[in-house]
């Protein structure tokens, strides 16, 4: 085989629905120098024979098969251990147009970026497109590392998902960042692979689908899902501030965390009463938020928020100041 450009990683756990849609996908890629890493992590449906057919038929697929919760261990040494330039992640649910990678790998070479960013499109379970927030980026602009960490803290152009990036794998090596066992995994790495760049390079593809089913881990409603978000926010935060982004650090905390509160309120339904009253003890205002009402505000209206307007994220402030005011059941 040529020389391997960009090595992949899918992790599989039950996906036999999707899967065949996503490893065509990346198997048509117009980039054919690639390596497709899949790892089966104790799928109990047909994903497994799927993933074994797909490899014999193909010899640049590497399978892998372990229990169940060792995606995340197999998912670093796949880093470690990987032939390629560069690096991706595709979810197994998700498919790709044919010249995505390609995209992404010709901006990242003409630039010498350490990391290519894409936009991506949203669709439901059966493949069609939602209408919700997906990123108009300005195809080849050029970013600092430090430029990025700030698109990341105060704008959603660099969300923190690790599907639509191709890094180098020298960046990941150099920086020793590792996926941590829990979730979130992404968020946290991203940004610590973002602060390792030199250059960062964006590229206005949408050609990343991503389905957004409601058994997904983001779409999932649970406590420890939530006090989890708010721990990573306030790790990210910290992070941001010893690198000298303070105005940017708060404006992404007091955001993220009225997000996830907001959200939760809006599925009060969907949660178990002893659940719900673990998140109010937990998260009342003056133990989550670090100032007051309006200093908050000041913080969130520092930047513009591309997928509510200023109006509607204040009202989403005020729902979430005036049920979590200091409640404790």
């Amino acid at each position: 085989m040529d020389e391997v450009k960009i090595s992949i990683y899918t992790p599989v756990y039950n996906a036999e629905k999707y899967l065949e849609n996503c490893l065509d996908s990346i198997c048509a890629q117009t980039v054919t120098e690639i390596e497709l890493f899949l790892y089966d992590d104790g799928s109990t449906d047909s994903s497994y024979e799927i993933c074994r057919k797909y490899a014999e038929k193909d010899s640049r697929i590497i399978l892998q098969r372990g229990e169940n919760g060792t995606s995340i261990i197999a998912m670093n040494e796949f880093v470690r251990n990987s032939s390629g330039k560069y690096i991706a992640f595709v979810d197994n649910d998700d498919y790709l147009e044919d010249d995505y990678l390609e995209k992404l790998y010709r901006k990242a070479e003409s630039t010498g970026a350490d990391c290519a960013v894409g936009s991506y499109t949203l669709v439901d379970s059966e493949g069609k497109i939602l209408p919700w927030y997906s990123p108009e980026l300005t195809d080849g602009e050029l970013l600092t590392g430090t430029e990025a960490c700030r698109r990341f803290l105060t704008t959603l152009n660099i969300e923190g998902f690790r599907w639509n990036k191709l890094y180098k794998r020298s960046v990941f090596l150099k920086s020793g960042v590792e996926f941590k066992e829990h979730q979130p995994a992404d968020i946290p790495a991203e940004f610590d692979l973002l602060s390792s760049t030199d250059k960062v390079v964006m590229v206005q593809s949408r050609g990343y689908y991503y389905r957004q089913s409601s058994s997904s881990y983001v779409a999932t409603v649970a406590a420890d899902k939530l006090l989890c978000f708010l721990e990573t926010f306030s790790d990210i935060t910290e992070k941001a501030l010893n690198k000298g982004l303070h105005k940017e650090a708060w404006h992404y905390y007091n955001w993220r965390c009225i997000n996830s509160l907001f959200n939760a309120i809006k599925n009060r339904s969907k949660y178990i009463e002893s659940d719900w009253k673990r998140i109010c003890k937990i998260c009342a205002w003056n133990k989550i938020f670090k100032m007051s009402f309006w200093k908050t505000v000041h913080t969130l209206f520092q930047y513009d928020n591309e997928r509510d307007g200023r109006l509607k994220f204040f009202l989403k402030a005020v729902i979430v100041r005036c049920y979590f005011h200091n409640v404790n059941p």
